[in-house]
């Protein structure tokens, strides 16, 4: 009644104003009105996400005319318009915290702490949390309220003052965005505050209440963890807006209460972190706003040491232990030596692996605040980079591709296990033991065997499997010793991709347990849990004596076959048999043969009863194995009474109440049944409760097993947190994941299930029935607790192990370490070698996945990228991005004190210590660990690459750094030119390289000089092309891919005449000849040919930069003045050669090595090799030109080579041949016709010619095709060839002659021609077609044989 009062008096208001200030209504207030009602749940997920950024589209701005004026002063002179903002503030205010009572006209707007509900006067009125949120109608007039209110203040300035100076707006702001349930109503009373405190251009009254306000209630906020996020987003918008000394004074003033916070800060637990994040925003915030970036350094007097603090207790608390720095975490040293107590939870409940920051919220709020002290600080970002570098840079990831192997447990989740190929039995009989907590405790607690025993001890493998499942942070284990441990029957290993029947193993696990521990002594803990008693009975029909013998059993077998549920199954398991005729029993006491029943029941229960279902079954009839896919039905609560001795002797006396005597094995007693009556244990003895179903699904051939299991009343995992009990859960392999226990029935009883079956030929749908493959194989009952007997089924709840909802939609993820909840050795009594696995695993594990996280790789990109523009400030850039050669600045010290964060461009040291730094940082983190990532981590590659450049291009330090770097760790290049399996990353490390030597080479000429190890002086370029030439050296690129390394080798050489001197000086032609010619010996050359076609082209490319004009010989190359030219490594003869090689690059020539001249020019190897794996690339093609040019043997070699290859080539290898003949025989040189010839006709040291080759040798129809077509082509170039048919006549007349006939053996007519764009060259049909091309050649063919 109340709300519905307050809506409609709000919406006459609203009418009653609209005729005066309507047109101030920028959006209409049904609209907002409707849309709030309609989209309330969806703004409870959305509003929380937006920032308050945007807010400002909310609400409108008010139009400012004359006429709107005036009509304000109307409405102020007939409403009291303040008496309306203190009642829509009141009305604001309730309806935001669910509490319309607090309505009336003189009520205050008091703080929420000091509303009560109940009889409690200590308990707050609203829990904290948003489980539920408003009620939608308060949700929905709190919108209203609060739009009329903040539309009145925008048009009524006036009462700005008494409104944000009253006590009641203070609690006001507080109240709404600390105490209310609504997510969404504290985001909108944020965007509303925020627009006030923006549009207050004036005094800044809004600006200063509203921050006085929330600096008042910081405590306050402390203690609503879960609702403050828009509180210290709102707090941290106010201070990045305050202007004044005063305001500047109360900022540094709060810098230090977080500081001193953040110092004290405790470990969030669940989604608390939305406490941290705020602190960790609004300090961000109040250093940028301070420019004190300098209290993030530790190093220097104006440093508080809050980079360190953040690293090392907020972000990576992990690499204290890692590197030892602090006495008060466990060292190495104590890890090794066994000494694990302080692996426990502390006195104050935290432990030394829990980063304080938990969430990925909080992760990221540390990381800007970390990228905010290391903007344009040098010493900040120093003391960043050593910190990052000295904590995961240290060493390099030795896989590639490489992803974390284990993914994060859960939170409140168990850990699964590994499945080799067919282990599952082993792993859902495992789960079951473990979840049992007796179970789990006793094999935890017994002795450690020695050392020499644990790789073949089965049962420390257990211990070692418990204690991981226990206590591992990792999501599964791999249980590789047990599988190493355990034999099957013949003692071998077993083998792991063989199906095995889940009941067996646990039977042959029970005993090996069971086994070792009495060896050793100890209480032989599986038969104290599973372990019953069965008796035989032998009950004489004509006489009153029976027989008993105990034996104890692990489990229950039951028949499944023919019966419909476990209590039929049971009831036939005791009913025995009938020993009659022939097959009487012979009663010992009588001296004859008697009828008698002879029956199994149970005489002790144990605390966990096993059922083994006997699904598999075998046929005699087709002599297979089968398995029963019937429906069997199983209860969640099982009374055992009626199957024991006691209830059976109930059953007996009810039914003769004579009594019987008795004769056992070992004793005669009187009165058996009624001793059996008497001996009646509680009810609550017999009845069980279903905790465990192992469920195979599949066929008697091939299936897979898993279990489903209930997690027993305040039994959690470690470090899990404390969610709800008796729940269920799935155990699939690795998977683990709450389970529905109402889906029992149709995942574990089997039978049948009905599918809709569309009837393509009928049209129509029909149902069919199908065998359910997935049924229950074993039971685990164990006793009901005596307070639980009247519990209901656990059918009736459901899992539910991930509860935290996140106010911000952002995935809590956190580390569940072992060492975050772990009890000490002497509470959990586990074996130390156990407990010291767990910890290392653990502890690798937290390293490895807080180091692998996309999150902070790309802090450490955004730490590098916020410090490129202070290189703009530096002296050294010009204004086109290039640099100024300048004097080397590395030994010069800066005559300026640490920055302070004072405004002013930095000097060229700083600048330089900043490239550097980023260099350093960027180089180590790229090739040590981000490169070497998943493709899924590397999303950022381009940008890195990018960044790269755009540093060398700005900074000659930061290039000089990079190629520095390299040089110092010559087995990067290795690693990513040559050994590197991934494309993607070797294109990127070359393009990478490539840009800093070319920048090398634009901007200092590579001229800038250092000095080595042995304080010689060489230059940057000089000093990186020795060590990748090295690999040319040592023939290491035989062993791998290397289509990068020769880009790079060829892009450098492409750079100009200087670089190609340089490789020259360092006779890499002799190096390159011989990597050539060994990898063209491989069987398996022909995939490489891209490899060749870069090795080739690099080959040529430093070739055609020498003059071999004047090689004619190996003695004309010994001579005294070619040793005098190569002194020098250049040829000064100016006098240029008679006829010059039009294939030579411009001048400067160089004289060739002699060690070139020899593998080049002196051996016929390499020449074969450039012919068969040149292909088509245009390099290699002018490198056979150049070195045929007017040079006899050379141009032999090469004309034996192409003959050669038109003898053994086939189909379209034969055209890339041709081409190359065909550019041959165009160099215009004096051995042009000797070219021609021997292509035509041969020669004595070559194959025949063409000639020849087309008329006697057998080819394809295609290769003779191509042939002919190509010396046609020569017809129409050189006059001379017809010379040469004329020669050969009848053998050019017979090919002829069979081009004409296999044109014509298509039985086409003259007209009927393949269209222009086919070409018999490109089919492989096996035939000719009559294509025009083909009637050009015959045409061309005959008139060459008639003129």
């Amino acid at each position: 009644m109340r709300r519905g009062c307050y809506l409609s008096s709000l919406r006459l208001l609203k009418f009653l104003l609209s005729e005066k200030f309507d047109s101030f209504l920028v959006v209409p207030s049904s609209e907002v009105s409707n849309a709030m009602r309609n989209d309330a749940m969806t703004e409870k997920n959305d509003d929380s996400d937006k920032g308050l950024e945007g807010m400002e589209a909310c609400v409108g701005t008010p139009k400012s005319s004359l006429e709107q004026h005036h009509k304000m002063k109307e409405v102020s002179d007939v409403i009291d318009m303040a008496s309306v903002v203190v009642a829509l503030r009141r009305i604001t205010w309730a309806a935001a915290i669910g509490h319309l009572s607090v309505t009336g006209p003189h009520s205050p707007v008091v703080s929420v702490s000091k509303l009560t509900t109940g009889k409690s006067t200590k308990k707050r009125a609203f829990p904290d949390d948003d489980d539920g949120g408003l009620d939608p109608e308060d949700e929905y007039l709190c919108f209203e309220a609060m739009e009329f209110l903040m539309l009145c203040l925008m048009k009524h300035k006036c009462l700005w003052r008494s409104f944000f100076t009253s006590c009641d707006t203070e609690h006001f702001i507080v109240g709404i965005l600390l105490h209310s349930p609504d997510k969404s109503v504290r985001y909108r009373a944020a965007v509303n505050f925020k627009l006030c405190a923006i549009e207050d251009n004036q005094d800044r009254i809004a600006h200063k209440q509203v921050l006085a306000a929330l600096l008042g209630a910081k405590s306050e906020a402390s203690q609503h963890p879960k609702r403050c996020s828009h509180f210290w987003e709102l707090l941290a918008h106010l201070f990045c807006n305050i202007e004044g000394t005063e305001e500047h004074e109360l900022a540094k003033q709060q810098l230090d209460e977080e500081l001193l916070w953040l110092e004290t800060a405790p470990t969030a637990v669940d989604d608390d972190d939305r406490l941290l994040e705020g602190h960790l925003h609004l300090t961000r915030v109040l250093v940028d706003v301070l420019k004190c970036q300098i209290i993030g350094a530790s190093r220097c007097e104006q440093g508080r040491g809050l980079i360190k603090l953040l690293m090392q207790k907020f972000l990576f608390p992990d690499c204290i232990m890692l590197l030892n720095d602090e006495a008060s975490y466990p060292t190495k040293a104590s890890i090794q030596d066994g000494q694990f107590s302080m692996l426990g939870v502390s006195t104050e409940g935290k432990s030394p692996l829990q980063a304080k920051c938990g969430t990925r919220g909080s992760r990221e709020r540390a990381f800007q605040l970390l990228i905010c002290l290391g903007t344009h600080c040098k010493e900040s970002f120093e003391e960043i980079v050593d910190l990052i570098k000295k904590i995961h840079l240290s060493e390099q990831i030795a896989e590639w591709d490489h992803s974390p192997s284990y993914g994060r447990k859960a939170l409140g989740g168990y850990v699964g296990l590994k499945n080799a190929g067919a282990t599952c039995y082993m792993n859902s009989v495992f789960q079951q033991l473990f979840m049992q907590p007796e179970v789990r405790r006793s094999v935890l607690s017994c002795t450690e065997c020695d050392d020499v025993e644990k790789a073949n001890s089965v049962f420390f493998q257990i211990q070692a499997m418990f204690g991981a499942l226990l206590g591992s942070s990792l999501d599964h284990y791999t249980p590789q010793g047990f599988w190493c441990a355990y034999r099957d029957y013949n003692g071998m290993p077993i083998n792991l991709r063989e199906h095995q029947d889940a009941f067996e193993f646990f039977n042959r696990l029970y005993d090996a347990i069971d086994e070792t521990l009495k060896a050793t002594h100890q209480e032989t803990t599986l038969t104290r849990i599973f372990g019953g008693v069965f008796v035989q009975q032998i009950i004489c029909r004509g006489c009153p004596h029976r027989s008993e013998r105990e034996e104890p059993f692990a489990a229950i077998s039951v028949d499944v076959k023919n019966k419909r549920d476990l209590t039929e199954s049971l009831e036939a398991f005791v009913r025995g048999d009938l020993l009659e005729g022939d097959n009487a029993y012979y009663c010992a006491e009588c001296g004859v043969k008697i009828d008698a029943l002879k029956r199994v029941c149970v005489k002790s229960l144990p605390h966990t009863l096993v059922i083994h279902l006997k699904r598999f079954d075998f046929d005699y009839e087709t002599m297979q194995r089968l398995k029963l896919k019937d429906r069997f039905d199983f209860p969640t609560r099982l009374d055992m009474k009626p199957y024991t001795v006691e209830g059976l002797a109930l059953r007996e006396s009810q039914n003769h109440p004579a009594p019987s005597s008795v004769v056992t094995e070992t004793s005669d007693t009187d009165n058996k049944v009624d001793e059996a009556v008497n001996h009646l244990k509680p009810d609550s003895y017999y009845h069980y409760d279903l905790v465990g179903v192992v469920v195979h699904s599949g066929t008697a051939f091939a299936g897979h097993y898993y279990s489903y299991i209930k997690q027993r009343p305040g039994d959690h995992p470690l470090n899990c947190g404390h969610g709800q009990s008796g729940g269920w859960i799935a155990f699939d392999d690795k998977n683990v994941e709450p389970y529905d226990s109402k889906d029992l029935e149709k995942d574990c009883f089997g039978g049948k299930y009905t599918v809709d079956v569309y009837d393509n030929f009928s049209k129509t749908t029909s149902p069919q029935e199908f065998d359910r493959p997935n049924s229950a194989y074993m039971l685990f009952y164990e006793k009901s607790p005596p307070e639980n007997v009247s519990t209901s089924s656990p059918a009736q709840t459901a899992m539910s192990l991930s509860r935290a909802e996140d106010e911000d939609s952002d995935e809590a993820v956190r580390e569940i370490s072992l060492c975050e909840q772990l009890p000490s050795l002497s509470s959990i009594q586990m074996p130390a070698s156990v407990h010291r696995s767990v910890w290392q695993e653990n502890l690798r594990f937290i390293h490895e996945n807080r180091m692998m996280d996309k999150d902070y790789f790309r802090f450490i990109f955004k730490l590098v990228e916020m410090n490129y523009d202070i290189l703009d400030t530096s002296p050294t850039c010009n204004r086109r991005g290039g640099l100024i050669a300048t004097e080397d600045l590395e030994g010069s010290q800066s005559a300026c004190g640490p920055t302070n964060g004072e405004s002013g461009a930095p000097d060229t040291v700083e600048v330089n210590v900043f490239s550097r730094l980023m260099i350093t940082l960027s180089t180590q983190f790229l090739l040590n660990i981000y490169l070497r990532t998943h493709s899924s981590l590397r999303e950022d590659i381009l940008l890195w690459k990018s960044l790269l450049c755009k540093l060398f291009e700005r900074n000659m330090v930061a290039c000089r750094t990079f190629i520095e770097a390299l040089i110092g760790h010559p087995q990067w290049i290795e690693d990513y030119l040559l050994k590197c399996p991934i494309e993607e990353i070797q294109q990127i490390f070359a393009s990478i390289l490539l840009h800093a030597l070319r920048c090398a080479v634009l901007l200092w000429h590579g001229t800038s000089l250092r000095t080595d190890a042995h304080a010689r002086v060489t230059f940057y370029t000089n000093a990186l092309l020795d060590v990748l030439l090295s690999f040319l050296r040592d023939l290491t690129l035989t062993k791998y891919p290397c289509r990068q390394y020769f880009q790079v080798m060829l892009e450098y050489a492409s750079m100009g005449v200087a670089q190609r001197f340089q490789l020259l000086n360092r006779a890499p032609l002799s190096h390159l000849v011989n990597i050539t010619v060994i990898i063209a010996s491989r069987a398996n050359f022909h995939a490489s040919t891209v490899d060749f076609a870069c090795l080739h082209s690099l080959i040529s490319i430093l070739l055609r930069s020498c003059n071999i004009s004047q090689l004619q010989n190996q003695a004309e190359s010994n001579s005294k003045t070619t040793l005098s030219k190569c002194e020098n490594n250049v040829d000064m003869s100016k006098s240029p050669a008679s006829h010059p090689n039009p294939f030579q690059l411009p001048p400067p020539h160089f004289v060739l090595p002699k060690e070139a001249v020899q593998a080049v020019l002196n051996q016929r190897t390499y020449i074969s090799v450039l012919i068969e794996t040149c292909s088509e690339c245009e390099e290699a093609i002018k490198l056979v030109e150049f070195l045929s040019w007017n040079k006899e043997s050379l141009t032999m070699w090469v004309l034996q080579d192409l003959l050669e290859s038109l003898y053994r080539t086939v189909n379209n290898d034969v055209r890339s041949v041709l081409t190359l003949s065909l550019r041959i025989l165009l160099l215009e040189d004096n051995l042009q016709k000797v070219r021609l010839k021997t292509i035509l006709l041969g020669h004595e040291s070559t194959r025949p010619g063409i000639m020849t080759l087309i008329v006697t040798k057998v080819m394809n129809i295609q290769k003779r095709y191509m042939l002919l077509k190509f010396l046609v082509r020569l017809l129409n170039v050189f006059p001379d060839t017809k010379l040469h048919i004329r020669e050969r006549a009848s053998d050019w007349k017979v090919v002829v002659d069979w081009l004409q006939g296999e044109i014509q053996a298509q039985g086409l007519s003259s007209n009927s021609l393949i269209p222009l764009s086919l070409s018999n060259e490109d089919m492989a049909t096996g035939q000719l077609q009559r294509t025009s091309s083909a009637e050009w050649t015959l045409v061309n063919a005959r008139n060459a044989l008639e003129s």
